[in-house]
């Protein structure tokens, strides 16, 4: 089979649905078909470039389009490239965000039908559109109800065989806009498990939990903190919260909580893939900042479950419109405050999606 992928930028670890993207093409590659990537509206770059990248040893074909490049000029490049690999399925990575800095792109349908006239569509949503939750902003809202409309404008123009999406809420929404076409493809974990030991500094003796990736906004880091430090007292324990890769501007609440209860933390920062791995490994809980109807769609979730780590989720309030009725897994658990509870002894019974799984799964439900 070949596939060709379009996502919004390829920068390596710079664009996280890029490096999805990257990885899942590389695999396909590895089980013997073939893939290639256009990146269409990529924000890193100033002009255009064919070129190759690397997943796992893997050489993958891409064609990056800068974001500042002319529409006409994009569409051109993109359909002519289409033309020459003659794919037998056009798979969109579709993050509205991607395509337009405003999250409002509304020529891209247009663009896409024009690129890839006369191809078999597949579409991933790896988001759908703002205001789903009951707590939204009346700005979200309004804004979803736009973003929706261009998300169906898509839809309608593209005419897709097959959708995918990371999470179940999402896969429910999607269904109500084309029935029967949307399942669910779980998520991998976009770092490898590491088998060698690289780690950096980190103290022995202590309980470690760890925070990978973006920190989102409004948790209930004050409460968690202060739970943390009286858990430690109760229990004659001593833990260390480790950061590690793109935190961003919430990490200062964080270490405030921290310092203001003596607990000890550790920044590691950017690091390579093997240096995550092998940090997540001396690990016993992960934490994360995005809400719990929310983490399928996580690629630190992934990666923190891909190396066996129990997660609590400590985030902001986060209702669905349309709940689903779903029984959480021990190895999640939901923050309450006054209720911490950290013991958890059954790590090879954590559930995880490998790469080449989803790979396998992706490939079956295009085949039907």
């Amino acid at each position: 089979m070949k596939v060709l992928f379009i996502c919004g930028a390829l920068e390596k670890g710079k664009d996280g649905v890029g490096d999805y993207t990257r990885r899942l093409a590389g695999e396909l590659i590895r089980q013997g078909h073939h893939a290639t990537i256009i990146a269409y509206n990529d924000r890193h770059i100033v002009s255009e470039i064919n070129s190759e990248q690397e997943d796992e040893g893997t050489t993958i074909s891409v064609l990056r389009l800068p974001s500042i490049l002319k529409t006409r000029e994009k569409v051109r490049l993109a359909r002519s490239y289409v033309r020459h690999f003659q794919p037998d399925w056009i798979s969109l990575q579709f993050v509205i965000y991607s395509f337009h800095p405003k999250g409002l792109p509304f020529f891209l349908a247009g663009q896409l039908k024009q690129i890839g006239e006369g191809y078999r569509w597949h579409i991933m949503f790896h988001e759908l559109w703002l205001g789903i939750d009951q707590e939204a902003s009346l700005k979200h809202k309004i804004l979803g109800k736009i973003q929706k409309k261009i998300l169906e404008q898509l839809i309608s123009h593209l005419s897709p065989k097959r959708c995918h999406s990371h999470a179940d809420i999402y896969v429910s929404l999607l269904n109500n806009i084309v029935p029967r076409l949307s399942k669910k493809l779980p998520l991998f974990s976009n770092i490898s498990k590491y088998r060698g030991d690289q780690c950096l500094e980190i103290k022995p003796g202590f309980v470690n939990l760890i925070m990978f990736g973006s920190i989102q906004p409004n948790s209930s880091v004050a409460e968690f903190i202060l739970d943390l430090k009286k858990y430690e007292l109760q229990h004659n324990l001593k833990f260390q919260v480790i950061f590690i890769g793109k935190n961003g501007v919430y990490i200062s609440d964080w270490i405030k909580e921290l310092i203001k209860c003596d607990i000890l933390y550790k920044q590691l920062g950017e690091c390579k893939d093997y240096q995550i791995s092998s940090v997540l490994q001396k690990c016993h809980w992960g934490i994360t900042t995005t809400p719990l109807y929310q983490i399928e769609k996580s690629g630190s979730v992934a990666t923190l479950l891909d190396h066996q780590l129990p997660i609590y989720v400590v985030a902001r309030k986060w209702t669905p419109k349309y709940m689903l009725s779903r029984q959480q897994p021990n190895f999640i658990r939901q923050f309450i405050p006054g209720k911490l509870n950290l013991e958890f002894k059954e790590r090879n019974t954590i559930a995880s999606n490998s790469l080449s799984q989803v790979g396998s799964s992706f490939l079956a439900d295009l085949y039907e």
